[in-house]
């Protein structure tokens, strides 16, 4: 009856259940261990060690070796969800000796598959995929068919966190097939969301929606808070990157609320992060930076090591140099390089180099941001995500334009904007499409730019993006000004200036003048803005 209740999540009657048990009976091996399953589905691996180290003395006292290895197994998951990665491997070697000597292969598998989880938490990819393929191995040999869609899952992870795109489609997709064959609609929505992100990871928006409304769909049936948090953070992101921002907030902070209502502080983090993205590319660095920081610490109480710790690493950087602070910014771009390091992600660690060449062109080193940007090129057409190469190429092209030679990226910068636009990145389109347009300034062809300048405008206000609006006026100004129109220049000028003005004003963003660009764009705004032009 007890195990009944277990495995229809009516944690409480179980535990009322074993608890009758050890009362009557307090030296009952199994209800020890069950007591400990029911603390560590209850989300307190904490509660279970001590009815799990009882049932261990009880099992090493009667000579139980296969109950001795089911509890050491529960002790080593109650580690792992407690952040003590040693003492849960630790737990998981000797009660994998123990199975091994009594041919017990699905236990062996179980134990395979929890050291791989530990591996991957702690950048150990190539360790876990071993772990993860010699289980395997056993659960197709001995044809526990459900536990084999478990174990692709996992494997998949690993897949995406090394941007190994293709694999990890394969696995989800197989693993999907077995779920359904099987009735087990929670792991469904799993592998619905997780494929979705994959098709987001890879730019194809359209596939990503689709498979994040179906796990979305599915999840709220199923009624599990938690579960449907991260399916609105993966709506959230298909949001964000194609520009729908207002719909991208909503669903980020309900997935928070939800997180948090359950105590998730690491799911809570990562809706944190894709809040603090939303409000970078609107220019709200108050807002970003207070939420990168909301994201990183409980990564770090965690001492997690995954591509989700090197994303909040890099784009707090990333932030922190956007908002003029590029001195503070070094630290954290290295600690997310070495952990990218680990993960062996070619498009992660362009990501990291791309933000570390944006340090040094905010700080006016064209040279060296040149080459970073030009080392965040090479790492990134060796990964498979395809936006990591276009955002290396609009840096190196706005590099370009700054060193005087913007008819030479002009043809580039259409490109790139129109690729982005295909992809549904709106936010990088509409960024190449400005750059364009300054390089047409550059160049004085400015009925060309004036008419770029002006499709732009309608979409960086729809968006909000205070930045980018505030350079096109600013861009409006110079064309008006070099172009024959001098006398409405000032109005754009002003409105350039009084932009900026209000992003300055953000707690966290004072210093966002002082990048190179912005002063550069401030000071010009400032002055023409205050003369009489003819």
């Amino acid at each position: 009856l007890g195990n009944l209740y277990v495995d229809t999540g009516d944690y409480v009657k179980a535990r009322q259940q074993f608890g009758r048990i050890l009362q009557s009976d307090p030296k009952n091996i199994k209800a020890l261990w069950q007591m400990g399953v029911v603390e560590i589905r209850q989300n307190n691996p904490q509660g279970a060690l001590d009815p799990l180290n009882k049932g261990i003395s009880l099992a090493i006292q009667v000579d139980n070796q296969e109950q001795k290895a089911l509890l050491l197994q529960a002790l080593g998951v109650s580690y792992r969800l407690m952040n003590k990665p040693d003492e849960a491997m630790r737990s998981y070697k000797e009660s994998m000796e123990i199975n091994r000597r009594l041919g017990l292969k699905r236990l062996l598998a179980v134990n395979l598959v929890e050291m791989g989880l530990v591996q991957s938490t702690l950048g150990k990819p190539d360790e876990a995929l071993a772990s993860f393929d010699q289980a395997l191995k056993i659960q197709k040999e001995i044809g526990i068919r459900k536990e084999v869609g478990d174990t692709l899952i996992d494997m998949a992870t690993v897949y995406q966190d090394r941007a190994q795109y293709d694999q990890a489609l394969q696995s989800l997709k197989e693993s999907l097939q077995i779920q359904r064959d099987t009735g087990d609609e929670n792991y469904q929505a799993l592998c619905l969301y997780m494929i979705g992100a994959v098709y987001l990871s890879r730019g194809d928006s359209d596939n990503a929606f689709s498979f994040f409304q179906q796990s979305l769909q599915l999840r709220q049936k199923l009624n599990v808070p938690s579960d449907i948090a991260d399916s609105l953070t993966g709506l959230g992101a298909a949001y964000l990157a194609t520009g729908q921002y207002d719909q991208a907030v909503s669903s980020f902070l309900k997935a928070v609320d939800l997180w948090r209502k359950g105590g998730d502080s690491r799911g809570a983090a990562l809706g944190s992060h894709q809040l603090g993205l939303v409000f970078q590319y609107q220019g709200r660095m108050g807002a970003a930076l207070s939420a990168m920081q909301d994201a990183l610490k409980p990564l770090r109480d965690l001492n997690d090591r995954t591509r989700d710790m090197a994303d909040i690493l890099n784009d707090y950087g990333d932030t922190l140099a956007k908002a003029g602070r590029g001195a503070e910014a070094d630290k954290l771009l290295q600690e997310a390089q070495g952990v990218a390091h680990d993960l062996k992600n070619d498009s992660l660690q362009a990501a990291i180099l791309n933000s570390q060449g944006d340090v040094q062109f905010y700080a006016g080193n064209w040279k060296s941001a040149r080459t970073l940007y030009d080392q965040s090129l090479h790492a990134a057409s060796r990964g498979s995500e395809r936006h990591k190469v276009l955002s290396s190429r609009l840096s190196l092209a706005k590099v370009t334009n700054v060193e005087g030679r913007s008819h030479a990226v002009i043809s580039d910068l259409r490109s790139l904007s129109q690729e982005a636009d295909k992809q549904g990145l709106k936010y990088l389109a509409l960024e190449s499409s400005v750059e364009m347009a300054a390089a047409m300034v550059n160049s004085k062809d400015y009925s060309h730019a004036r008419q770029e300048l002006d499709r732009a405008l309608g979409t960086s206000e729809k968006l909000g993006l205070r930045l980018q609006t505030a350079r096109i006026h600013y861009l409006l100004g110079e064309t008006m000004r070099l172009g024959g129109n001098a006398g409405d220049a000032p109005a754009q000028y002003q409105q350039a200036v009084t932009i900026l003005d209000q992003v300055k004003k953000d707690p966290g963003a004072e210093h966002v003048l002082e990048r190179a660009d912005l002063k550069s764009t401030y000071d010009d705004a400032t002055r023409w803005s205050q003369q009489k032009l003819s």
